[in-house]
């Protein structure tokens, strides 16, 4: 059982292994587990292997979508950004 409500964003800023240039790339993940779809302990899991599964490949282009809890609302957003685009 979830405790406590919470807004989260995760920002990642990484390197591309290998580059010469620093190669930047960012994802960022916003998160309102807000809703009741929350109070299942397995449902964190479940939105964070959909968004997972949107990676398996790593776009060269800026992407990005809506992450949907099991009751089909919208709980956050998450949005990766390439090389080149990155401050």
């Amino acid at each position: 059982m979830r405790s406590t409500a919470q807004k989260v964003t995760i920002r990642c800023t990484f390197c591309r292994e290998g580059s010469n240039h620093g190669g930047k790339r960012m994802f960022l993940l916003r998160l309102d587990t807000e809703n009741e779809a929350f109070n299942h302990e397995d449902e964190l899991a479940r939105v964070l292997r959909g968004v997972a599964r949107s990676l398996e490949v790593m776009p060269d282009h800026r992407t990005g979508g809506m992450v949907r809890d099991i009751n089909g609302n919208t709980c956050g957003s998450w949005d990766y950004i390439p090389d080149g685009e990155v401050d």
